[in-house]
């Protein structure tokens, strides 16, 4: 009897993608981002903005215009994602509407069933979950698994983290809405 091994298939195309986004490694970074628990940096430059597709249909533009938002980069299945995408989910929580979260999935080929299992395991945050997140990606030179992003109301970048704790993220919230 053969065993079917769509499993391997993803694997393979995960590793591929995250090889072309340079993201091989989760939770390793490179500057400007900041590690875990560390204070927000302020960035010079502007976000690039780009228009993306939710799991239950919804675009989105990124950053918002005129809002708060907070970009998170994950794939499922990554380890280090669990905690991060807990820490997200509690940063939601203390923070209320004060932002827009959403959750950007790096390997667009794992089902939505899939996607969306992962974060109820992971802390369940109630944000929107876009399946593709690899363009918007690729836009913000993200380079690792668990990067969080926080750009203010003018779509400037003000935070960047790997595996970013609530605190950082309420504290990057409450600077951009200054």
């Amino acid at each position: 009897m053969t065993v079917p091994r769509p499993r391997r298939v993803h694997g393979v195309v995960a590793l591929v993608l995250l090889a072309g986004l340079g993201v091989a490694g989760c939770g390793t970074s490179t500057p400007p981002q900041t590690g875990a628990g560390s204070a927000p940096q302020q960035q010079t430059t502007a976000g690039h903005t780009g228009t993306v597709t939710a799991l239950d249909g919804t675009k989105l533009t990124i950053p918002a215009t005129g809002r708060v938002t907070v970009a998170y980069f994950f794939a499922p299945g990554c380890v280090t994602c669990v905690p991060a995408t807990k820490q997200l989910a509690r940063a939601q929580q203390q923070t209320g509407q004060q932002a827009r979260f959403v959750a950007l999935n790096l390997i667009p080929d794992v089902p939505a069933g899939s996607v969306r299992s992962f974060l109820r395991s992971a802390g369940d945050p109630q944000v929107p979950v876009v399946k593709n997140g690899v363009p918007l990606a690729r836009a913000q030179q993200v380079t690792s698994l668990g990067t969080t992003i926080v750009y203010g109301p003018n779509g400037q970048e003000v935070f960047r983290g790997v595996d970013a704790s609530a605190g950082a993220i309420t504290t990057a919230i409450q600077k951009a809405r200054s």
